[in-house]
Formats: structure tokens, sequence, C-alpha cells
């Protein structure tokens, strides 16, 4: 599985690695490979964008690190919809984003969430999610530039 990997609360000093990582995985969310009409997203992406999304109030960003090294993210939006959840390529199916998500989530539910959690998955990520506890709400939407697919936890209601 995973060897030892550290996280942590992200720093805006980790905004050009965390950039890196997500625009390296891009090809998975964009609606077109060269992300048209996917202005926005793009910018957010920038390391001048995620800066400002680990400042914000309303978001809350986690790192995982092996060796110092940045190897995935997860980003959680008002305690409740899970902005960001990417791992770095060489690092996927090796537990590290289902040991980034159980943080992200004991975290959540220590300040408040009732275990209610949105995500707009990325088409090839929601065999991930569904591993998570999320189930489709939706289906394939196209907005601003990006595909996805709306899920949702409810483990309290639904199971």
């Amino acid at each position: 599985m995973i060897s030892h990997i550290d996280i942590r609360l992200a720093l805006t000093e980790d905004a050009d690695a965390i950039g890196d990582l997500i625009k390296g995985l891009s090809i998975h969310f964009l609606s077109h490979a060269q992300g048209e009409g996917a202005d926005l997203v793009l910018q957010s992406i920038e390391p001048g964008g995620i800066a400002e999304f680990i400042a914000a109030e309303r978001f809350c960003h986690w790192v995982a690190c092996a060796q110092e090294e940045v190897i995935a993210v997860a980003g959680l939006r008002d305690n409740a919809h899970l902005y960001h959840l990417f791992v770095a390529p060489d690092w996927q199916g090796r537990g590290v984003g289902r040991a980034l998500w159980r943080h992200v989530h004991a975290a959540a539910l220590a300040a408040g969430n009732p275990d209610a959690f949105t995500v707009n998955s990325t088409l090839t990520g929601q065999d991930a999610y569904r591993s998570f506890g999320f189930t489709a709400t939706g289906s394939v939407t196209e907005r601003d530039g990006m595909a996805f697919v709306p899920m949702a936890r409810y483990l309290l209601s639904k199971t």
C-alpha cells in the first residue's frame, strides 16, 4: 500500500505544487483537452488562485506529502463540499486518496459536519468516490468547461 506519508493543512507556500498537481490531472475534468470555456477554472488552479483558496475562510485544504513533496491535495468548502481531491499519478492506487479522504472526513466531523458531503466527481473518479460511500445524485454535467458527475454521501440517512 502506501509508504510513509504526512497529511497536514496546506500552506500558501504549497500553492505552486498544488497547482502543478491539479493542472497535470486537468485532462480528467476538462470538457475539452485544450480547456475551451474553462478560463475561470484554469485561472483558479494557477498559484495565485490556489493561494486564495488556501487563505479563504470558506475553504480548508490539506496536502499529503512524501519526503516533503506534495503528492495529493484535498479541499473542503463550507465543511461539506469536497472541492478538490487529487492524487499524483505515481501515487494513485496506493491508498493515498483514501488516507487523505479519511483525514478530511474526520476533521469535518470534528468541526460539526453531521456526515453529509457532496462532490463533483471527475468521470474517472467515480469508482473511488463510490468506495468512500458517495452515490451519484445526477448525470454527467458540463459547466464552466468541466465535465463531472454530482455525488453525495449522507451516512446518517442513507447507506
